[in-house]
């Protein structure tokens, strides 16, 4: 039985892990312009950087659902691993 603690309380590390680097990824996503050189009028400037702002943040929503869902995982394996240590004393 403390095998299988152990190894639920690696998955739950393993997991959690995974979430934090979502979480590390999703706080790095760039905001690119889909134009390569700046238009010289404000607005289609603005119009621009309004569109890449949007576009990243539309990225960074996915990754962090995705690391919202592994840190759910790691919970409830933290969760199960502790209750097999509980039950070993």
């Amino acid at each position: 039985m403390q095998i299988v603690s152990f190894a639920v309380a690696a998955a739950a590390c393993g997991t959690g892990l995974r979430a934090a680097y979502l979480w590390w990824q999703a706080s790095r996503i760039p905001v690119v312009p889909a134009w390569h050189v700046e238009p010289g009028e404000a607005e289609a400037s603005m119009q621009g950087w309004i569109a890449a702002l949007l576009d990243a943040s539309s990225k960074s929503g996915v990754q962090n659902a995705s690391a919202a869902i592994w840190t759910g995982v790691s919970v409830g394996l933290s969760g199960v691993a502790s209750l097999l240590g509980a039950v070993n004393l």
